[in-house]
């Protein structure tokens, strides 16, 4: 999206914005933090907005803790949709 500056992933449960001054990530995901209790990382997520959280992706070596997070959002965001069809 050209005014904030994310990058949406259809269908949307996780958005990427590229933070050029201090060369990280935010990463923002479909669940608020409690959702999220069982993934190990060492990530502090933040409660963004209504149903979301967000992130810092800073080093690499967070990726695999990151796409952890990523997975699980998409999951929840899965059975967010079977609830809705029942």
């Amino acid at each position: 999206h050209p005014a904030s500056g994310k990058n949406v992933e259809t269908p949307n449960f996780w958005t990427v914005r590229i933070q050029p001054r201090d060369k990280s990530f935010r990463i923002t995901i479909f669940g608020t933090p409690d959702c999220f209790t069982e993934i190990n990382t060492e990530f502090d997520l933040k409660k963004d907005m209504s149903s979301y959280s967000s992130f810092k992706l800073q080093t690499g070596g967070q990726l695999p803790s990151a796409l952890s997070l990523i997975r699980r959002a998409s999951e929840l965001n899965q059975s967010r949709k079977r609830r809705g069809n029942s």
